[in-house]
């Protein structure tokens, strides 16, 4: 949790220093959506909302991935969960491009 909480520090203030290992670092963040712990897998989603929120069209070629996790995470039985889910999709509906949203929310098999 802690380094989840580094990545969110990071990415709301220092931002630029994130972009170019954006991919690696969506992977970790992936990882830990997929924590059986709700409270790591809480963070982790909010972590990815503050990536789409500060990062905007950056997060554009990580969306198909991580729009897929997060609406397989929409199903969760915790409460705290689908609400932190519901706000990393807005947060994504917002900050990324219409066109590249659309498409990953259309292609999550």
């Amino acid at each position: 949790m802690e380094g989840l909480n580094s990545i969110r520090r990071l990415v709301q203030f220092h931002p630029n220093i994130l972009t170019p290992k954006l991919h690696s670092i969506c992977l970790l963040v992936v990882q830990e959506v997929q924590n059986l712990q709700s409270q790591v897998s809480r963070v982790a989603v909010a972590t990815l909302g503050e990536l789409y929120h500060h990062l905007r069209h950056a997060m554009d070629p990580e969306l198909d991935w991580t729009a897929k996790t997060l609406l397989q995470k929409a199903g969760e039985s915790s409460r705290s969960i689908r609400e932190e889910v519901e706000v990393a999709l807005r947060h994504m509906r917002h900050s990324c491009t219409p066109s590249c949203a659309l498409k990953a929310l259309i292609n999550t098999d």
